[in-house]
């Protein structure tokens, strides 16, 4: 069995090695160092059915150190992926091309995460873990290992450190991570920057730590079994590889990313003494794949775990609403959004929710949530601790797991948002519908001082393609950002939500949600053309009201349009676009705590941030910057 293995893995690397030299293009060396143990791991171990590629019980494979992704599409190949051909291997990395540069899920059903930015593959299938581990126990069985493979760029970056501790911390068991131990990266010997030792660092987390020779298909195929069987503790299997072997640029930082040249790619191929004519070799080689492969005993579940709540949820949070109205609740929209949770996570069994840290403050944990712990996973509150990077990547992978896409909330303070820039952004590239919610939106922070006033972070989030924004005014405007956003199930949701208390601005009851076109007129006393109209989000939607209505009181013609989301608004129609914001109104002034990017397509005159805060009185800071009734009675005085 092993030469036979050691046989498809030397048609893998050449395969892989072709694929990116064809290209021009890649990155050869770990595709190369990589396939004897991935060889091993998709032929004997990797429970899947390419007849079957999304059943929710196959294992998953993540990819983390995304750059080899050659060897990821040679190795689908060769299982006969029925997406993928040798025709999408010549195009590797070409324009509209299956095989992209670094893994993408929608290209090919093999791949299940989007992998690129080092260390995001490797916490995103912990999150993949936590929902495996949740299942195993509602379900009282298994379903499936997590595997993902890291270099040392995944290592080096903090987010591994944040990911691991949770994943031992967690005993996420069934999480095999593979660590190509090649010691090289793209500057040359990892000893340039790290003296760490890899196995006593994952010790100290928790891991199962299994050593192994990367090229010995035997004691591969032991130290895989090995951390299969894991029943307390994830495994961390370091493979002593050496990058780019057998090729003429082998243990070197050159093969990092060096395509071979024809005349050293056919040396490498009389090296491994592999029998083909550029692309094309033997069938028989995907046969002894297929004959290792089906002794495995799997069967494909079809079955989807998450039921459609969308209906059921859609009424609660109307009623929510109407509740809030009858009420006239005045309060913070991070305390909304927490009401919001809380009727979520009634009507939704698998619902999820969590925080950096932060729960208190978010408020991310309704009453009746219950935390998942190392000994219980039968909860659905996860205390992250201080770890937003991970946390966002961990979400993302949560919601992964299941095709029907898993419910799920992270919070933290706005202001940390630039800690998760990079999982906001996979959540977005991989059309993930996450709910980041982001507490402490403005300077209404207050004493907290300008470390964490965001100014710059509502326009950073706005600019990210696929994602939305929501920054309500009031509860209502909560409540419908959050039933909008759960019913967005192609793009993650950025909910900016006050510190300070805000009093009802929308008094009347309706079925219908305004905040899911984007923007709308809040407060108008006279339809003609406007002298002004004043574009505000979140807390600053008041105060544009009570100046709108000194002014009117005065004969003016002022509209307030209330902008609680700006990417819904660009999506309506031109026609309802216009009925909003007449083109024929060039007085349009914006009101945002935040930088005047944030609406500048929307306007024409500002009343914004361009400055970090001070620390000191929310009430104070906001007269300090001009965030007034009468700086906004005057500055369009000025203008009419």
């Amino acid at each position: 069995m092993y030469k036979d293995l050691q046989k498809i893995s030397n048609y893998t690397k050449y395969l892989s090695a072709l694929t990116v030299s064809n290209a021009k293009s890649g990155h050869t060396g770990a595709a190369v160092g990589m396939s004897d143990f991935l060889t091993v791991l998709y032929a004997k171990h990797l429970n899947f059915d390419i007849n079957n590629p999304t059943a929710i019980n196959r294992d998953r494979f993540v990819l983390s150190n995304g750059h080899a992704s050659a060897l990821l599409y040679s190795l689908l190949y060769m299982a006969d992926h029925k997406d993928i051909s040798i025709e999408d291997l010549k195009n590797f990395r070409q324009f509209n091309s299956k095989t992209a540069g670094h893994p993408e899920i929608e290209h090919l059903a093999g791949v299940d995460v989007s992998t690129g930015p080092l260390g995001q593959g490797l916490a995103t299938a912990v999150g993949l873990a936590i929902a495996e581990k949740k299942l195993t126990a509602e379900k009282n069985k298994p379903f499936n290992h997590t595997f993902v493979t890291v270099g040392d760029g995944c290592l080096s970056e903090g987010i591994s450190h944040e990911a691991l501790e949770l994943a031992a911390h967690l005993k996420l068991n069934r999480l095999v991570v593979m660590f190509d131990n090649n010691e090289i990266t793209i500057d040359g010997k990892t000893s340039l920057f790290t003296s760490t030792d890899i196995a006593k660092r994952m010790k100290a987390y928790g891991f199962n730590v299994i050593k192994v020779d990367g090229h010995n298909l035997k004691a591969i195929d032991k130290a895989i079994i090995k951390a299969k069987k894991s029943n307390d503790k994830p495994s961390f299997i370091i493979f002593n590889t050496v990058i780019g072997k057998d090729t003429a640029k082998a243990n070197t930082n050159t093969i990092h990313g060096y395509p071979l040249k024809p005349e050293e790619l056919e040396n490498f191929k009389q090296a491994l003494k592999v029998d083909a004519n550029g692309f094309e070799f033997d069938n028989s080689i995907k046969e002894l794949f297929k004959a290792i492969h089906d002794k495995k005993d799997f069967t494909a579940i079809t079955e989807e775990l998450y039921l459609d709540n969308s209906k059921n949820l859609n009424n609660a949070l109307t009623a929510l609403k109407k509740a809030a109205i009858e009420e006239n609740v005045n309060q913070a929209t991070r305390a909304s959004i927490g009401e919001c949770i809380d009727v979520t996570t009634r009507v939704d069994k698998h619902f999820i929710s969590g925080s950096a840290d932060l729960t208190p403050s978010n408020c991310t944990k309704s009453k009746t949530m219950v935390d998942i712990t190392p000994n219980s996973f039968i909860g659905n509150y996860i205390h992250y601790g201080i770890k937003e990077h991970a946390m966002g990547s961990i979400a993302n992978g949560i919601n992964l797991y299941s095709n029907t896409k898993q419910n799920i909330a992270v919070g933290t303070f706005l202001s940390f948002a630039d800690y998760m820039k990079p999982s906001l952004r996979m959540a977005a590239l991989m059309h993930l519908p996450v709910q980041f919610v982001f507490t402490h939106d403005s300077i209404g922070v207050g004493e907290d001082g300008p470390t964490h006033q965001p100014i710059e972070h509502i326009v950073s989030l706005r600019a990210i393609p696929n994602s939305y924004t929501f920054r309500p005014a009031d509860m209502v405007e909560t409540v419908e950002a959050w039933q909008a956003a759960m019913n967005i199930r192609t793009a993650p949701s950025f909910h900016l939500l006050s510190r300070q208390n805000l009093e009802l601005l929308r008094t009347e009851f309706s079925n219908e949600n305004k905040v899911a076109t984007g923007g709308y007129i809040i407060y108008q006393e006279n339809t003609q053309t406007p002298d002004a109209i004043f574009v505000a989000s979140g807390s600053e939607v008041k105060l544009a009201v009570d100046a709108a209505k000194k002014l009117n009181t005065e004969g003016k013609n002022i509209w307030v349009v209330s902008m609680p989301c700006y990417e819904l608004f660009e999506e309506q129609t031109a026609e309802y676009k216009e009925s909003v914001l007449p083109k024929a109104v060039t007085n349009t002034i914006a009101i945002e705590a935040g930088s005047k990017l944030g609406l500048a397509t929307v306007a024409n005159h500002f009343i914004c941030l361009d400055e970090f805060g001070k620390s000191a009185k929310a009430d104070e800071l906001f007269k300090h910057y001009n965030f007034t009734v009468d700086f906004a009675y005057n500055k369009a005085l000025e203008l009419i």
